[in-house]
């Protein structure tokens, strides 16, 4: 991610050379900018730089732009990261909107990745029942456009698992821990983070 995160910085230099400010390169060059700071654990940096694109993009002829919802899909990880879960659903929320009317039904995976989100937000509230819909809503859109044995459509059955645990419903939750323990093993091997995410989840 350190290298990554380089070379997004020299990617938005290049930008802010060549476009005007609010330009879609510069918006994607610093939401990626984002992302990387928070992959290594640098959330305050990630928020201001996410800060940054919705402050101009909100005021530029771009407000309806895509990188907007990117950067409201950061914004409310951050917000999920840092206990803030209420304000993590309302930037959702916003992402949806915005991704809904831009893309239609020809990117199920980009609604399916925040509907996860909004899912996984509402669990980190004890709104389990909220949570569910909105993680089946997710499953729906990764399989279709993935198939249900895609490590992306992995991560949902792992956020349905918790969820179905916190509503007592073992056996739904277990099947889609298996879902993910096998699709996990499949994918990265016994040695990956992402199988001890399984070992924890079955407890």
């Amino acid at each position: 991610y350190e290298a990554g995160l380089k070379l997004f910085t020299q990617s938005l230099e290049i930008a802010q050379k060549l476009f005007y400010e609010g330009h879609t390169t510069i918006a994607k060059a610093l939401n990626k900018i984002a992302s990387a700071m928070l992959a290594i654990g640098e959330s305050v940096l990630a928020e201001k730089k996410t800060r940054e694109v919705i402050d101009m993009l909100t005021n530029s002829p771009n407000k309806g732009n895509i990188q907007l919802a990117k950067a409201y899909d950061n914004l409310g990880s951050i917000y999920s990261e840092t206990g803030r879960h209420e304000q993590a659903i309302d930037v959702l929320l916003s992402s949806y909107a915005i991704k809904k009317d831009y893309y239609g039904v020809d990117r199920d995976y980009e609604l399916g990745i925040t509907l996860n989100r909004i899912g996984r937000a509402y669990d980190s509230k004890d709104e389990d029942t909220i949570a569910e819909g909105y993680c089946l809503k997710s499953k729906e859109h990764y399989e279709k456009f993935f198939g249900p044995d895609h490590p992306v459509t992995a991560d949902v059955y792992l956020n349905l698992g918790t969820v179905y645990i916190s509503l007592n419903q073992y056996e739904k939750g277990m099947e889609h821990y298996q879902q993910f323990y096998k699709i996990s093993i499949k994918t990265y091997g016994l040695l990956h983070p992402n199988i001890s995410q399984a070992y924890f989840a079955f407890g």
